[in-house]
């Protein structure tokens, strides 16, 4: 049976390979790259503790405790599952940006008629998509 230390080294690889390098991944998780190579590299020498694992998922915007659990058996199944899940966390994440960018240019009075329209517009197209019966 796999430790905990075992499923989050895993994970955290994984996370590394989806950032496409150690670099990216160490500056993504505001650790130095030693320290992650001392985590998750070739011969690791250190475990991730409790208090680093819940900084990583903080830094990946993945649920609590998503890092303690082995979600698939193989890297590829992983991997490819984590790439949707982040694309669509990073799609959220934008679309709160957007949504704080209206937000400012109504409150500076910025949004004119035309601009109005065309976002009334966009969530027209988007309502059909809805089903509010859930």
């Amino acid at each position: 049976m796999k430790s905990i230390y075992d499923i989050r080294r895993f994970n955290a690889q994984l996370l590394c390979r989806y950032c496409g390098t150690m670099a990216d991944f160490s500056d993504r998780t505001q650790r130095a790259q030693t320290q992650v190579s001392r985590l998750i590299g070739k011969n690791p020498t250190r475990n991730i503790g409790e208090q680093l694992a819940r900084h990583i998922e903080h830094s990946f915007c993945l649920p609590e405790h998503w890092l303690d659990h082995q979600h698939h058996r193989d890297m590829e199944s992983l991997d490819n599952s984590l790439k949707n899940y982040l694309l669509k966390q990073d799609k959220h994440l934008k679309l709160h940006e957007f949504v704080d960018q209206i937000t400012l240019a109504i409150k500076y009075d910025l949004i004119d008629e035309v601009v109005f329209t065309q976002l009334e517009e966009i969530v027209n197209r988007l309502s059909p998509s809805f089903s509010y019966d859930h």
